[in-house]
């Protein structure tokens, strides 16, 4: 089975991390879409959308379809880090394709942080909705994204 790269990007960072994690692994890619899209404005998405689904833990409404999770067995997450954690965006899609059953979840996250706590944080996130799956760190803010995939898990 081929690896899927499910990713959500707002600013395009997280998005080059999924396509070079595509072109590494040859996996297939989903990208998370919240519907309605979020503000194209940074003030707007991030201190209105974002703090506001955060806040009230609003799981927003995701664009179908969604990818089968069954064809996969290996799954690379990759998203930036919002209010210190996975954006709820990510929580729906993973509450949405689960159960995870059997399956190995990479989280990768970016963030213009540097306290790794966040990214601590979002990886238990994960493992709390990514039901069934062995969820694992993969990188946070990915410098040396080859070198972790040849030493990773195979």
């Amino acid at each position: 089975m081929k690896p899927l790269i499910a990713w959500f990007s707002w600013s395009g960072t997280s998005e080059r991390t999924a396509r070079r994690l595509k072109e590494l692994t040859k996996g297939a890619s989903y990208q998370i879409r919240r519907d309605p899209d979020y503000s194209r404005d940074y003030r707007t998405c991030a201190d209105v959308e974002a703090k506001r689904e955060y806040e009230q833990q609003t799981f927003p409404r995701l664009r179908e379809p969604l990818p089968d999770i069954e064809e996969f067995d290996v799954v690379y997450l990759v998203f930036p880090i919002w209010w210190y954690t996975a954006p709820l965006v990510v929580q729906s899609f993973l509450k949405s394709v689960g159960p995870f059953d059997k399956k190995t979840v990479y989280v990768f996250a970016n963030s213009y942080g540097k306290d790794r706590r966040q990214f601590e944080d979002a990886v238990e996130t994960v493992r709390k909705l990514a039901v069934g799956a062995n969820v694992l760190p993969g990188l946070y803010n990915d410098d040396a994204l080859e070198e972790w995939l040849e030493g990773k898990h195979e």
